[in-house]
Order: structure tokens, then sequence, then C-alpha cells
């Protein structure tokens, strides 16, 4: 039986290499959305001015549930300033921070002077979580483009594989189940060298039937997994 050829695009694809621009998306949306943050916490820093404010509102939310709870922190305030009195603020602020105010009603906020909107109560946290996020959105680039090379670079071996790999039949011996769905599985089999192998994941009724022969791609080196011509494609 004769199977159609599989680029290293669909095998890319195949493998779960869609999942690298999918986290590097997120990480160049993780550091667009941390620009205004980044922004505040400069003009803070460059242009801020300290003074005493009052705090008109501190609680708490908890979202999620068990072990993947979080609780967020949030306090509003009010400070004056040459040109308004009665200027306002908000600002979400850390578990010890937020202990930190409890009996208190007067803090120290810091505002900028160029757009009073600017400005919070925890000082230097803004220029922080900024940090942060820029921190986690090079590691999302950095590890989606790591991880797409990766699996670009199995990718173009395994259709290698089919090109230049001994050819080895083999026998199924048996069907595995994936951990995540009973439909899905793998086709293990025995080659007549002896060495055992497995398909990659696919719908059991699109593996080979448990006691047929097969044909296999095996890498003489040693160092990649055999493949079934039905998972990369016939010679």
């Amino acid at each position: 039986m004769s199977f159609p050829k599989r680029s290293s695009l669909s095998i890319f694809w195949r493998k779960g290499g869609w999942i690298a621009p999918l986290v590097i998306l997120a990480g160049i949306g993780t550091f667009v959305y941390t620009l205004p943050l980044y922004e505040k916490g400069q003009l803070l820093a460059n242009d801020g001015l300290n003074v005493l404010g009052e705090i008109t509102y501190r609680g708490s939310y908890t979202s999620g549930s068990g072990s993947k709870s979080s609780t967020t922190y949030r306090v509003r305030y009010s400070f004056t300033t040459p040109d308004d009195p009665y200027a306002r603020g908000e600002q979400k602020i850390s578990k010890d921070f937020d202990f930190a105010l409890i009996g208190q009603d007067e803090v120290t906020v810091r505002y900028a002077a160029s757009d009073p909107k600017v400005s919070e109560i925890e000082l230097g946290r803004t220029a922080t979580m900024a940090f942060r996020g820029f921190a986690l959105s090079i590691f999302l680039i950095l590890a989606g483009a790591l991880g797409g090379a990766l699996a670009t670079k199995k990718a173009f071996a395994m259709v290698n594989l089919r090109k230049n790999g001994d050819i080895r039949k083999a026998n199924v011996t048996s069907h595995s189940a994936t951990e995540k769905s009973k439909k899905a599985g793998h086709a293990i089999w025995l080659d007549e060298a002896g060495h055992e192998g497995a398909s990659l994941k696919a719908n059991h009724a699109n593996l080979p039937a448990v006691g047929s022969k097969i044909t296999i791609f095996v890498d003489p080196a040693g160092k990649l997994q055999s493949l079934w011509e039905g998972d990369i494609g016939s010679r």
C-alpha cells in the first residue's frame, strides 16, 4: 500500500509546531500591553512628585478556585495638586503593601506633575510591573522561537528519514491510548531487528491493525525514532 508523501510543514503542524507561533504572538501581545505601563513608570520616575494622600477605598477580590485561585488587591485614594484639590487615583497593589495599609488613612502618593492622572500609592510598583511584563514577553518570544526552530528541525529530519533511512518490515503488536483521549493513540510495533517503535498519535481507526505487517523507516545512526510510512508517506 502506498501512502501520500507528507511535507515538512504538515509534519511540523502535526507534531504540535503550531503552538510556537501562538506563544510568540502571546509574547508580542504582552509586550504591547506592557508599553503603556512602562511609559507611566518612566513618567513617575522622571516627573514625579510625592504628596500626602488619603485612602478612600481598600479591598480585594479572588478569582478562580483551589490551587488556581488568585487574589487581587486594590486601593483608591485622593490627593491634592496645585491645580486640583480633589485629584483621585487607583492602583492594584501587592499583598504585603495591602497588609501594611491596615489601620492607615493617610499615605504617600506619587503623581506625575505633567499629568496628575498618572499616580501610584505603592511607590515603584508601576516600574516593577512593567519590568516583569517585558521579561515575560521576552521569555515567551524566545521560547516560541526556540520551540519553533526545534520543531522545524525535527520535521525536516523526519522527511529526510523517509528519503534516506533504511527500510524495514515490522509487525504491529498493539495499540496504546493517550492519557487525554481513548479515541486516539499509537500503533506499537516490533521490527525484524527486534526493535520496538511507535507511530505518531492518531485516531485508532487510522492506525494499522494489530497483527498487520507494515513498512517503517529507520535511522542507520540510531539517533531518530523509526517512522511508519503511513505517518510520513511512502518512498
